[in-house]
This record gives C-alpha cells, structure tokens and sequence, in this order.
C-alpha cells in the first residue's frame, strides 16, 4: 500500500506541475510566434535601437525584454 501512495502522488505532482506551467506557456509563445510573424517585433527591435543604445545594448535586446514581462 506503500508504494501505491507514493506513485499516486508521484503522478499527481507530476501532472500537477506541468499541467500548471503548460497553461500559461503555451499561449505565451503562441502569442509571441504571432507577434514574431505579423513583424511587429522586428519593428519594436528597430524602433527601440536609439535608446537600447543610449542604455548600452542592442536594438534587439528589446525582444528578451518583451519575454520577460511574461514571467
């Protein structure tokens, strides 16, 4: 009966976890293909490029800034 209690919250914990992340990931990067594709971010990356460079960075840094408003 042991080991049946383990596996059965082994797997709940395991499905629990990744069901949990997988809806808010997914979209996420639905959502960004989207925005990659229509080339909105291309744009935002040229556009913020003046800036970027007055902080020290590239233009294109604009993009892993965008990802990290995701978390």
């Amino acid at each position: 009966i042991g080991t049946n209690i383990f596996w059965n919250g082994a797997m709940a914990g395991l499905f629990g976890g990744v069901g949990g992340v997988l809806v808010y990931v997914i979209p996420f990067f639905i959502i960004i293909e989207i925005l990659q594709d229509s080339g909105y971010l291309p744009r935002a990356a040229f556009m913020m490029d003046k800036f970027m460079h007055q902080v020290g960075v590239h233009g294109k840094a604009i993009i892993p800034l965008i990802l990290g408003l995701g978390c």
